[in-house]
Parts: structure tokens; C-alpha cells; sequence
């Protein structure tokens, strides 16, 4: 069996290790810290638009798919998509379906999907 190679961990220099404290430093500064709050805060509040909207898309491709009395294996054979996977779509909080899942749905149920850019 052959033998792993050693691992060997380069030592940083007093360059390196000068700018690795002064970011240390910097990143411990509070207003540094309360502006990576903030921008913490911006990105959940973008992903809780995102699973909003991706939330009421599915809600409106269930209500029509209900709406024509389609059973999940009429929608299979209509999308290709596998049953559980159609089933996981509606059934989980923050889904993760592709606009391209979306439209094939859409276009099974005979909508048409439109995008709207945000101002």
C-alpha cells in the first residue's frame, strides 16, 4: 500500500502575519462588526423575499393544478418530473425548484410563466 504524503504546513511570514492581525484587528473594530450585521441582515431579508415569491408561484401552479383536477401522476407524465419530486415542491418550507422546473409545470398546466424585473 502506498505511503500518504506528508502534509507540511507552511509557516506565514511577518508579512503575512502582520496583515492577518491588522484584518483581525479591523474585523473586530465595532463599526466594522455592526456593518457586517448589517449586511447579514440585507441578505436574509433578500432570501425571505425569494422564498416568498417562489412560495406564492408554487401556490398558484397548486391551485390550477387542483383547479383541473390533476392527480401528480397526470402531472408526471405531463413534466417528466417524478412524482415525490413534484410531491417535495409543495410539501417543503424553502424548496429549492429552478425556474426551468417551474416553467415545464406552467407549461403543462397550459400558464405561461413572466418574469417582472423589481425597480
Amino acid at each position: 500500500m502506498a505511503e500518504k504524503p506528508a502534509i507540511r504546513r507552511r509557516t506565514p511570514t511577518a508579512a503575512e502575519q502582520e496583515r492577518i492581525r491588522k484584518a483581525i484587528k479591523e474585523e473586530s473594530h465595532p463599526e466594522a462588526m455592526e456593518a457586517n450585521r448589517e449586511l447579514g441582515r440585507k441578505v436574509l431579508a433578500k432570501k425571505r423575499e425569494a422564498v416568498a415569491a417562489t412560495a406564492a408561484v408554487l401556490k398558484t401552479l397548486l391551485d390550477e393544478k387542483e383547479r383541473q383536477q390533476l392527480s401528480l401522476a397526470d402531472l408526471e407524465a405531463k413534466t417528466g418530473i417524478g412524482r415525490s419530486n413534484l410531491s417535495r415542491l409543495w410539501n417543503q418550507s424553502e424548496p429549492g425548484v429552478t425556474l426551468e422546473t417551474v416553467e415545464r409545470i406552467a407549461a403543462a398546466l397550459n400558464l405561461r410563466v413572466t418574469l417582472i424585473p423589481q425597480k
